[in-house]
Formats: structure tokens, C-alpha cells, sequence
């Protein structure tokens, strides 16, 4: 009768043990998959960041061009201001102009502003992405300390099944000593 009960808490932890070794190898899978998942998302927002911020690079270079241009026409325009006939038909041609660059520069600004939003937009998914990161290594490490705690209880149940079936004398039926 006792061999019987020996037999069957043996095959129990067996199978307890097997059932861990699968949950925590499906476990890291799981994990290893999300990481991956995780990782190329982020590798897909820090591109689009990088794209957003060349866009506005270029945006804020053209502007800059632009004010500096508007600048230099405004010097132009007091430097003729002394004579009339020239100022007027200036003072038309620069008024134009003005307006072209008021349009434009209003046109550069909501661009500028869009831009910026995008930039926010694709900020604030990194931040998620990192944080999901986080998330993930924080679940794979608890995991890794699972694993190790398993790993420390199969080898003291070894022993102690080591140490019953040295105690014993001879294995009297029982299977693993």
C-alpha cells in the first residue's frame, strides 16, 4: 500500500514539474513574441519621429530664408525711401510682396503648427511604446524569478527523494531510485 502512495506522489510531482516546465516555456514565448512586437513598434515611431523632425527642420529653414528675405526688402524700401516717384511705384511692388509673404509666412505657420502636433503625436507613442517596453521586461523578469524559485524546488525535491530512496535501503518498487 505505501509503494502504491509512493508511486503516485512521485508521478504527481512528475507531472507538477512537467506542467511548470510547459506554463513557463509558454510564458516566455508569450513574452519573447510581445518583446519583438513591442521592439518593432518602437523602431517604427522613432522613424516617424525622426521624419516629423527633418520636415520641421526644413520647415523652420525655409522660414527663417523667408524673414530674412522680408528683412532685407524692408532695408531696400528705406534706403529709396527719399524719392518720391520711385517710392510709389516701389511702395506698390513691395506692398504686393508683402502680402504674397504675409500669406505665406501665415501658410508656414499653420504647417509649422501641424508639424509640431505630429511631433507630439509621435512623442507621446514613443512614451507608450516605452512604457509597454517596461511593462514587458518587468513580466519577463518576474518570469526569469519564477523560474529560478521552480528550479531551486525540483532540485530540493530531487534531494529529498534521493534521500528517501538512500534511507530505504533499496528501491522496493520504487520507480526512480
Amino acid at each position: 500500500m505505501g509503494n502504491f502512495i509512493n508511486k503516485n506522489a512521485n508521478l504527481l510531482l512528475l507531472l507538477l514539474i512537467v506542467i511548470s516546465a510547459v506554463g513557463l516555456v509558454g510564458a516566455t514565448v508569450y513574452f519573447q513574441s510581445n518583446f519583438e512586437r513591442i521592439n518593432a513598434q518602437y523602431s517604427e515611431k522613432l522613424t516617424q519621429l525622426n521624419k516629423v523632425n527633418a520636415e520641421l527642420n526644413t520647415q523652420t529653414e525655409l522660414l527663417n530664408k523667408l524673414k530674412s528675405e522680408y528683412e532685407l526688402k524692408q532695408v531696400r524700401e528705406q534706403e529709396i525711401g527719399d524719392k518720391y516717384t520711385e517710392v510709389k511705384s516701389e511702395n506698390l511692388d513691395l506692398s504686393a510682396q508683402k502680402d504674397a509673404l504675409t500669406l505665406l509666412n501665415t501658410k508656414m505657420s499653420g504647417q509649422l503648427a501641424e508639424a509640431q502636433k505630429q511631433q507630439k503625436q509621435a512623442e507621446d507613442a514613443l512614451q507608450g511604446v516605452k512604457d509597454q517596453l517596461s511593462a514587458a521586461t518587468t513580466a519577463k523578469d518576474a518570469c526569469e524569478s519564477d523560474k529560478a524559485a521552480l528550479q531551486t524546488e525540483r532540485n530540493s525535491l530531487f534531494s529529498v527523494k534521493n534521500d528517501c530512496c538512500n534511507n530505504c535501503g533499496s528501491t522496493n518498487g520504487v520507480v526512480g531510485c
